[in-house]
């Protein structure tokens, strides 16, 4: 899974997306902890199900909510807001 979220997050940045990307193993927890330090407005979650399912989750860090994307989607989504 690594080797295509690392794809994807490339093409968010050059698609002009600010990404951060825990290049070590980390709890998801503590990788929220440094989204909300770095006081990012959003997180992309990608689990192994939703992967096999083309899908992420796009999480509003200010306010808890959640919306399911397809891939296809992503990078308008985000310029959107």
């Amino acid at each position: 899974l690594r080797p295509e979220a690392l794809k994807l997050i490339h093409e968010l940045r050059e698609d002009g997306i600010a990404v951060d990307y825990s290049l070590t193993e980390t709890k998801v927890s503590k990788q929220f902890q440094l989204a909300d330090a770095l006081e990012a407005r959003f997180a992309l979650t990608i689990g192994p199900d939703e992967w096999k399912l083309g899908k992420m989750k796009l999480k509003k860090l200010t306010t808890g909510g959640e919306t399911t994307l397809d891939f296809t989607n992503v990078k308008g989504m985000l310029h959107e807001v």
